[in-house]
């Protein structure tokens, strides 16, 4: 970055990208490098990942997402029978929207305005 920055004006690029560099004292430890690495740790994660996102972002979900979030993160059932559960279950009946009671405000508005 101080490549493209005038010398003069270095001294404020540091001053300006302090608050985003690391603390002096966040040193790398093994659990940074097991998220960012590319060991057996690091694959699992990624296809744990993989498999919560395929039964969360299915079609099915959508009309069921407790029951998919609770497939999703609670068991360790592969995808394919993640997602037939959930085509052979039922969707969730959620209740009809109705429109809430007005307010003590809103009634004194209703009462002016009629």
């Amino acid at each position: 970055m101080s490549e493209t920055v005038p010398p003069s004006f270095a001294h404020l690029v540091g001053a300006i990208m302090a608050p985003f560099a690391p603390p002096a004292f966040a040193a790398p430890c093994a659990q940074d490098a097991e998220m960012t690495g590319g060991g057996p740790l690091a694959a699992a994660r990624e296809r744990e990942r993989s498999r919560i996102a395929a039964i969360l972002g299915a079609p099915e979900a959508a009309s069921r997402m407790p029951l998919a979030i609770a497939l999703a993160t609670t068991t360790a059932l592969p995808r394919g029978q993640a997602l037939a559960l959930m085509q052979r279950s039922e969707a969730a009946a959620l209740p009809p929207l109705q429109a809430a009671p007005p307010t003590p405000m809103g009634r004194r508005a209703l009462a002016r305005s009629t």
